[in-house]
């Protein structure tokens, strides 16, 4: 066990906090002659298997950080274990890529039972580049996350010590920052311009939703009726209409773009695959939209 040369924060010194921690161990019936105490500079323990040795700092006994980094560490992890989903490690395969919070991209190996000090505990094992593992006991393994990447190029291991994610990280941080205030900026500057007010709905778009084949739902209703009105109102409209398959967000947008028709506009669908595409083709051209309006497809 490791505790700093400096005096606590309540002014006990150092030697004086061992005799506590001792008292303290003894207290929970542990063998305090097993265990060496030393003075030294510590943010965090560690373990290591190989060598059947296990390091603690007073920090994470006491719950007291004497240094302002390692007491920002402590509350960035309390911030962590709070916002991070936990991951279902049945769903990982050994090999899968995930990323630790602190060290980088590493492959999961699985989940080792390790035995210390006649206490067996489960950990999760990590293994990045040249061959190092890193051994993650479970109250840690909300710094564990799934890697998510883009395409089927698959990044290398991180480095365990490496300066390299942690720059990484911190320039990804600012990019988020940087591309936050563009958000906001560009949001500002629209809400200071005037929109299209469309007209109220026509004899047409009436007659249109009056053919439609089903019961509408309370919340499609309610989405029809918002849109409806954010396209009526002098300012620039801005929705997003969230849905599970099968909810009828398509007729929220049928009937949008029928009304944008009816008031002069074109209009316009996006789709990410050209199998959506067609699928949405032939809605519109079912609705009539098509056959009335002629269509660009």
């Amino acid at each position: 066990m490791v505790g700093s040369d400096l005096a606590d924060l309540s002014g006990l010194p150092q030697r004086g906090r061992n005799r506590a921690v001792e008292r303290c161990l003894v207290d929970n019936h542990i063998d305090v002659e097993a265990i060496d105490f030393g003075i030294g500079s510590l943010n965090h323990g560690f373990v290591y298997p190989a060598a059947q040795l296990a390091v603690l700092c007073d920090a994470e006994i006491f719950g007291r950080y004497q240094s302002p980094s390692a007491r920002r560490l402590a509350v960035r992890r309390a911030r962590l274990r709070g916002g991070r989903a936990p991951v279902d490690f049945s769903e990982l395969a050994e090999g899968d890529l995930v990323v630790h919070v602190e060290h980088g991209i590493g492959k999961y190996l699985g989940i080792q039972e390790l035995e210390q000090g006649g206490t067996k505990s489960e950990c999760v094992v990590l293994e990045f580049a040249e061959d190092a593992r890193l051994y993650v006991p479970f109250e840690q393994a909300f710094l564990i996350s799934r890697y998510i990447g883009i395409g089927k190029r698959f990044p290398p291991l991180s480095n365990l010590g490496d300066a390299k994610w942690s720059k990484t990280k911190k320039a990804a941080e600012t990019a988020v920052f940087d591309y936050a205030a563009r958000l906001l900026d560009l949001q500002a500057r629209r809400n200071t311009l005037s929109g299209y007010p469309f007209p109220p709905d026509s004899k047409w778009q009436q007659e249109f939703e009056a053919s439609f084949l089903y019961t509408e739902t309370p919340d499609q209703l309610r989405a029809i009726k918002e849109t409806k009105r954010d396209m009526e109102t002098e300012e620039p409209m801005d929705r997003l209409i969230c849905g599970d398959v099968g909810f009828g967000k398509t007729e929220v947008a049928i009937r949008a773009a029928f009304k944008a028709v009816m008031g002069g506009k074109q209009a316009a669908m996006l789709v990410p695959t050209t199998v959506l595409a067609q699928q949405h083709f032939e809605t519109f051209r079912s609705g009539c939209l098509i056959t009335r309006f002629g269509s660009g497809c």
